[in-house]
């Protein structure tokens, strides 16, 4: 409830005698008003435009006040005075405004604009006839209607002002999100640095733009002159991070105390600046990007944050690209060094197979020259001779095939893995007693020859340490297939489970059964090569099952070596 006071030097109130033609003039005012509020939401246009209309139909002088967001008074329009009046309206608006009461005197009426509990402005009326009660009831009521009117007005520009926000928000972002595409496509850090510098100074508007990154003896310079890149490489190896944190100055030439600029802030032409650091994974300050501008004022705080965003994607593609150079490095030294180790194992073989040769032939035509007069127990050792060249031939060839195994360059291709260990089986040839019972198998699409190389081991490693039975199957895992090779042969203790997978292990002497030792080894690193794993089940005296998972999708293809054939 607004109260009203009530100010007449001379006595009671009067009242007014009824005057149609004031009451026609009132009318007219409220409905040229309420067109005039409804045609647009420009209030401070509005409330000029209604200072005119409430003259002479309401007064000799109009004027509006409305709080501004600091809370003091602003004139819509400065007062308009008759007369010999005074200058008293600011101090009675203010007056109206601290009480939130309506004020009439003989020549004066001030009413709040009250909307919502607050006061958001005061409409003042004067005029050298004296106003009455009728004349104040009229004024608070435009009053009411004005108060409605600004006060919307004011909330549809805070939402549009806030969409506007908004879109700037979604585009900024929007913005920042088709840059870090772009970064994350690009693996080199001179792509990184000089697209990353195309953006800043095209997103703020910058004329000139640097960004650079320590430790790389990179830079990117973008928007200057022929004088002023000559001037900028003079002085590269001053390329370093000054600040921790985002500095933004509208006119360095007004600024009380020097700062480190760097290279950018020496340039002539420079008067805005806007530096932003950027940081690595481990907080570290890796670079910067610097902005400057010949205009005063030229970045604001969306700028900023605009920059602020991209920093942070930077920081992200460097370390990525940054990563990727390492990574590429690291890949052509282990396939030099690959090269390398196969190279020597094909040499080193081929340079100790040729005297085992030797050798094995010597024996043999020792055996053939001596003829009968070779006693049985020298013609033994020649032939234990020859056994242990093979033999040494075997584990020359093993070592050979595991150096290389899990190395694969041939491409996939549907296998039918039943007939696959058909043919496996076939190629050992297992003795008449021994039975190779094949299950239901699946067909993959792998490489085939690992895939063979694996079965072959470990068939071969049944039939040779197995007893009358040999089963081969398959049983579907969530991400490929599970294959088993089981035999009933002596079974394996399980403290030996593990062992069993190394180089050059074996459970018996190689007296009693001719193995190299090498063959599960070559097994599991094939298998962990190619995304599985292999292992063992068995119990002393209960057979074994050597089991290991195959992937249902092949792995991209890695080097293998095609210059050094089998020796």
């Amino acid at each position: 409830m607004i109260e009203v006071r009530v100010e007449n030097e001379r006595g009671p109130e009067r009242r007014a005698r009824p005057d149609p033609s004031r009451d026609r003039a009132r009318l007219g005012v409220l409905a040229e008003v309420s067109l005039l509020l409804a045609s647009s939401d420009d209030h401070l246009t509005i409330l000029q435009r209604l200072t005119e209309i409430a003259i002479p139909a309401l007064g000799d002088a109009c004027s509006v006040y409305v709080v501004d967001p600091a809370g003091s008074l602003q004139p819509v329009r400065p007062p308009e005075m008759l007369g010999t009046f005074e200058d008293p309206i600011a101090k009675i608006a203010s007056r109206i405004v601290a009480s939130c009461t309506s004020e009439l005197a003989d020549r004066h009426i001030a009413v709040p604009l009250h909307v919502r509990g607050r006061v958001i402005g005061v409409l003042t009326l004067l005029r050298t006839e004296p106003y009455d009660a009728d004349d104040l009831a009229f004024a608070e009521e435009l009053a009411r209607r004005v108060a409605m009117f600004v006060d919307n007005a004011m909330l549809l520009r805070e939402v549009h002002a806030r969409e506007a926000a908004l879109r700037d928000e979604m585009t900024r972002l929007e913005t920042l999100g088709q840059i870090g595409q772009q970064l994350a496509q690009i693996h080199e850090v001179d792509e990184v640095v000089k697209k990353v510098c195309e953006a800043a100074t095209a997103l703020t508007g910058a004329e000139l733009g640097l960004f650079f990154i320590t430790g790389e003896s990179k830079y990117a310079l973008c928007g200057a002159t022929f004088e002023e890149s000559a001037a900028i490489a003079a002085h590269d190896h001053e390329l370093h991070p000054t600040l921790s944190r985002a500095l933004r100055i509208d006119d360095i030439r007004k600024m009380t105390s020097p700062a480190n600029l760097g290279v950018l802030g020496t340039l002539a032409r420079v008067t805005s600046f806007l530096t932003v650091p950027i940081k690595g994974r481990r907080g570290d300050v890796i670079g910067a990007i610097a902005l400057a501008h010949s205009r005063p004022g030229a970045f604001d705080v969306r700028a900023e944050q605009l920059v602020t965003g991209l920093a942070s994607l930077t920081a992200t593609a460097a370390d990525s690209a940054r990563l990727f150079r390492e990574a590429h490095e690291l890949i052509a030294a282990l396939e030099r060094s690959n090269r390398d180790l196969d190279h020597f194992a094909y040499v080193t073989s081929h340079d100790l197979r040729a005297p085992l040769r030797g050798i094995a032939n010597l024996s043999k035509w020792v055996e053939d020259d001596m003829g009968d007069a070779l006693t049985p127990r020298s013609r033994d050792h020649l032939h234990l001779l020859r056994g242990r060249v093979q033999r040494l031939e075997d584990l020359i060839q093993g070592v050979l095939d595991y150096s290389r195994a899990g190395r694969v360059a041939d491409e996939p291709v549907e296998i039918a893995v039943g007939e696959l260990v058909a043919e496996v089986v076939e190629l050992l040839s297992p003795p008449a007693h021994v039975h190779v019972g094949i299950g239901v198998l699946p067909t993959l699409r792998s490489t085939k020859v690992p895939l063979e190389q694996v079965l072959m081991n470990l068939i071969a490693n049944a039939l040779k340490h197995g007893g009358t039975h040999v089963e081969v199957g398959a049983e579907p895992v969530s991400d490929g297939w599970e294959l088993f090779v089981r035999d009933d042969g002596p079974g394996i203790p399980a403290r030996f489970h593990d062992q069993i997978w190394g180089l050059f292990q074996t459970l018996k002497s190689r007296d009693h059964v001719e193995t190299t030792g090498i063959g599960l080894a070559i097994v599991r690193r094939i298998v962990e090569a190619h995304g599985g794993r292999a292992w063992v089940e068995s119990e002393e005296g209960r057979g074994a099952t050597f089991r290991f998972t195959w992937p249902r999708a092949p792995l991209r293809s890695r080097s293998w070596d095609r210059h050094f054939p089998r020796g």
